[in-house]
Parts: structure tokens; sequence; C-alpha cells
């Protein structure tokens, strides 16, 4: 049984699911296709029917047959970069398709037939995958190392089901809708559980990098790649690290471009999305269209210290030097619709969303994207853990192996850059980083293993955006051969004369401008949050109240402290600071959210 999107013009989503070991496998297809829009077939299987459904549907789905090929069936969805290599060493006879014009879905087949539970590490690009081998009476599921793709699964003694999102597991009878009220509580205070555990109890999620096997003898986990199995990368002459970035990076961007239509790159004026915007132009010219989320000109801004909230000059600088890019701008006056009432989130995803006001900002630029019938939107997401890694973590680094003129000619630098005093970097550089309080990540390899990128709360913000936007995602700095060269690099090669992001703008001379180069301050998205927050804060108090009324979210919330921030809200006559609007941008707006979610559970969750 073979279910995937095709190569070239591909739709925008694919769902899949299946469940083995029903009691009532025709009810079973039903929800399963319903929840997911699609269309489901049964194999017969010594556990136990094993219903697998899928959107969009595969001819197989469509006509109702079931398809056997030996009783193995194979569920894909995403995209894969290394077909060339894959078709010199795989067998496809048999599959009713040659390499060439095979999708796929068919390349998974094959790989799978080779390789079995082990293709997972064979295979290169953003995908997530389920293999039901009856025969072994074995589920086979794998999700590459980045968050774009997205699996749960949930298992009991009779059964096993899973799927590419909380929906269709929760609409099975067989699946408990029990809620853990203490990761919702952790996820509104920004701890990011890493233990493959979700919102609701008894569902899991299939950790990146990894295969998970489920059959009669319980569960194997098989960690197939982390980047700290990166493998060291040397040159004799430093300008060979830059030459063999530019063109890794080059092809990581290559293989995520559509192959025709527009493509759509979400640009700030930071190093990580303009390198792609402008290396996109170059290899497609006159097909590229910039997307920059901007606040409406004048409103009032309020941004953390070091940071602009205003995109133009830099995007405009960007256009300016690139040709064959060409530049849009949105702003909005009023908030998202989603940020007011989340339900329909709540409703696709089963899920809450830690920012809200985050995810109605990025909207606008997904939505764009398939307004202009582009299959994907281009993102800078993942930058600072591989190319534009910014290298602060080099002075503890320094300090703990000794190298102390090094040490003192960063920490000068540091003090340079920052206008604060040496023994300010030394204490906040050095001491502050050893502190084993604090979490620590000493290298670019850990940071693209922090809890951040290791929890469940990346990739499903990233499902929602796809979801509400009906555009998929894709970031060349995902790619794993970038991650595993930059985190194979030297450090110093991050952090020289007290500049962070050294090696990312060295590395995009050749492509960007002065003006984004020279920048020492970072964007902040959505600046204008807490103006269009106070802009609605009468009605907020009724919404506090509601969760007052809530036992779950008394329990999870700490309501007083709302009551407290809106009774003491800033007076927004002038220019207000960002210590006194924090907690109005970040911590209102995720506890309100949290709080929606608790009462929508509370309400049924339908």
């Amino acid at each position: 049984m073979l279910c995937h999107l095709g190569r070239g013009d591909r739709p925008a989503m694919t769902l899949f699911a299946g469940c083995i070991g029903s009691n009532d496998p025709e009810g079973c297809r039903r929800i399963l296709s319903d929840a997911i829009g699609g269309a489901g077939a049964i194999m017969p299987s010594p556990d136990g029917p094993a219903v697998l459904a899928a959107r969009p549907a595969a001819e197989p789905f469509r006509d109702g047959a079931i398809p056997r090929r030996e009783g193995v069936a194979w569920l894909f969805d995403g995209r894969l970069d290394n077909r060339s290599e894959l078709a010199e060493c795989l067998d496809f006879d048999g599959l009713g398709a040659d390499p060439a014009a095979a999708g796929d879905h068919h390349y998974l087949a094959a790989a799978w037939r080779r390789w079995g539970a082990d293709l997972g590490s064979r295979l290169l690009g953003d995908f997530a995958f389920a293999v039901w081998d009856g025969p072994n009476r074995r589920l086979v599921l794998g999700r590459d190392p980045s968050p774009t793709r997205i699996l749960y699964w949930y298992r009991d003694r009779r059964v096993i089901a899973f799927a590419t999102g909380l929906r269709p597991l929760l609409s099975l009878p067989e699946v408990p809708r029990v809620l853990d009220e203490g990761a919702v509580a952790a996820q509104t205070a920004f701890e990011f559980d890493t233990s493959g555990g979700t919102v609701w109890r008894d569902i899991r999620l299939v950790a990146g990098g990894t295969t998970l096997v489920i059959g009669p003898d319980g569960e194997r986990s098989l960690r197939w790649w982390s980047p700290a199995d990166a493998p060291r990368v040397r040159f004799r002459r430093e300008e060979e690290y830059f030459e063999a970035g530019r063109a890794l990076f080059d092809q990581a961007v290559a293989c995520r471009l559509p192959e025709r239509g527009p493509i759509v790159v979400s640009t700030s004026g930071g190093l990580d999305s303009s390198a792609i915007a402008a290396t996109a132009a170059r290899l497609a010219p006159g097909r590229v269209r910039a997307v920059t989320l901007a606040p409406p000109e004048g409103m009032p801004l309020v941004c953390p210290p070091g940071f602009h909230g205003d995109e133009r000059p830099f995007v405009a600088a960007l256009a300016a030097m690139t040709p064959g890019l060409s530049l849009e701008i949105s702003s909005r006056e009023e908030i998202d619709p989603i940020e007011c009432d989340p339900t329909p989130l709540f409703r696709a995803t089963m899920a809450p969303v830690t920012h809200c006001g985050a995810l109605g900002w990025f909207l606008p630029a997904y939505r764009r994207a398939a307004e202009l019938g582009s299959p994907v939107l281009l993102t800078g997401d993942g930058g600072e853990g591989a190319i534009t890694h910014d290298g602060l973590d080099i002075p503890r680094h320094l300090f703990l192996r000794g190298r102390w003129w090094r040490l003192l000619a960063e920490l000068r630098g540091l003090a340079r850059e920052s206008g604060l005093s040496l023994r300010h970097q030394f204490r906040s550089s050095v001491l502050a980083a050893l502190d084993p309080r604090r979490v620590v990540w000493p290298a670019v390899a850990d940071s693209q293993s922090r809890p951040v990128h290791r929890s469940r709360i990346v990739p499903e913000s990233v499902f929602a955006r796809r979801i509400l936007s009906g555009a998929q995602t894709a970031s060349p700095y995902w790619d794993r051969r970038v991650i595993a060269f930059c985190a194979g690099l030297p450090r110093d090669l991050f952090l020289r004369d007290g500049v962070p992001r050294a090696f990312a703008r060295r590395l995009f001379a050749d492509r960007l401008p002065k003006a984004i180069l020279d920048n020492r301050r970072k964007g902040h998205q959505f600046p204008e949050a807490f103006h269009l927050t106070t802009a609605r804060r009468a009605g907020l108090a009724a919404e506090i109240e509601d969760l007052a009324a809530s036992p779950s979210a008394c329990r999870v919330i700490d309501v007083a402290r709302l009551r407290r921030l809106l009774a003491e809200w800033p007076v927004e006559s002038g220019p207000v600071p960002w210590a006194a609007a924090r907690d109005y941008v970040s911590g209102l707006s995720v506890a309100l959210t949290m709080g929606r979610f608790l009462r929508w559970v509370e309400g049924g969750a339908e």
C-alpha cells in the first residue's frame, strides 16, 4: 500500500493515520478517514485488522482495494533529498515505478525492502513515515531530525494507533482523552519536555532522528542521528571552510525549492532568512518573492534591549542588491482573529500553542504563500543552531581549557561591541555560564540538541501554521548535512574579536548587503504586540474571570497574577520600556492561551 504526495506540484498538506487491533475495523476506518479528510483501507493482520488512512489518497485507497505487498504497507509525508544516491543502491522491481519517475513513497518502500527498520539513517530530507509489517507483527514509525513533520503514537494491551496529528488519534474510542495538566503547566512556563510526552497523558511523540519499532515484545527506539555525533571538519586553509559552507548551503536551499511556480521566502532583515532569499534568487531568478512582516508605520513598538522592531531598511537593502528578488511588505492594523478566539486552532490540532501572538504574527506569510500558489514557504528557522550560531558560548569554552590570552582577546572584543566593561563581560560570559543551576550548551552541536529542539513544542507550532494556512514550511538550516557540517567546525570561527555570528557574516558576504552583515541587533518579532494587546485590555478582564471559574485553569494558571497584571497595566502615554511590557507581551498572552485551551477541554473539546 503506497501513499505519498507525487513529485512536482504537491498538495500543501499530507496526513496519515492508522490503527491495529480495533474491534470495529470498519468503524475505525470511517473515523480515521473523516478525521484526516482522506480515504482508508483495511488489511488483515494476525493481531487484528490494520486500518490505514491517508490524505491525499493514493489509488489503492480510492478504489477501496487492499493491495497486497507481502502484507506490508507504507505511509509517507515529506520530501527526500538524496533520491539519486538511493536510486543507485535500491531495487524498484515490483513497485510499479522506475526510479526516475517514482514518488518518494516508492523510495521508502524500496528502502524498507533493503534495510528494514534501519532505513531512517539512509533517508535525507524532511519526512515522517510509518510501515506496517504484517508478517512480523510490527509497526515502524520514524521522523527526520527537523521539526517540520510530526508523528504521534498510542499503545495499550490491545490497540496500537498512530497519526500525523492528534485529532485522528483522539477521535478513536480506543484512545483515552485524559489531559496531562502537568504538561500544560510546564508548557505555560516554557519548560520544554523532552520525554516524548504530550499534553494528552497517553499519547506520545516520535522523537526526531529516531525510528520507533513497536511489536509483540514492546517498543524499541532506534536513535539514528544526533548532531553531537557529527565528525570534526578540518581544512588546511581557513577559506576552505567558507567555500565548503557556501556550496553546502546552496545545495540545502536548492533541495527545498518547488519545481515550478513562485518561490516564497519569509524574509526578515536578519542573516538567516535574508541569506535564503538571496540564494534562492541566484538559483531561480525571477521566481522568488520575499515576504517581510513589519508593523504599520507610526505604530508604537516595544522591543527588548539590543533588538529592533522594523525590518524595512534591511530588506530594502537586500532587494536593491539582489536581482530577480521581488519584495513584499505585509503589515496589519489589528491582531489576527486566532489570537482572540483560538478555538479553531484547538479543534484542528487538539493542542495549545505556547504563544498565539507569535503564531498570528507569522500567519500572513504562510497565507501569502498559499495565495500565490507556492506549495512551500521557506523560513530561516533553526539558523542560530547552525550557520548563524552566535559563538557566545566560546568564552566559557576558552576558560575551561585555560586559553587565557584568547579569552582575554574575546572578552575585550565583546566589551568593545557591547559598550560594557571587561569585568561585566567576564561575569556574564564566563561566570554566569559556569553556574550549575543554568543550562549551558557549549557547542553548535549541543545547541542543535537543546530541549527546545528536542521537545514537541516546535513541531506542534510548525504543524499549527501548516494546518491553519495550507502552506508547508521548509528551512535549509534544518538540513542534516548543514547541521553536521557546522557542528564539526572549529568553535573559534563563530566568534571573532567579540563579533558574534562571525562565521555567517563572512560566509554570506558574497550575497548580503553591508547593512545586514554589519547589523549587531536582532529583529524582534511582533513588536506591536503591547500596543495591540492594550487596545483590547477591557475584554481581557472578562476573560480572566472566565478562567477563574474553570477548575483546571485555576490548577494550572496563576489567575491572581493575571488580575494583578491587569490592575497594574502600564500607561501608554509615551514609550513603554521592555521591562514594563514584557509580562504583557509574553506571560499574559501565553497564560490566556493555555487557559482557553483548558476551558475548551473542560467543555468537551469538540
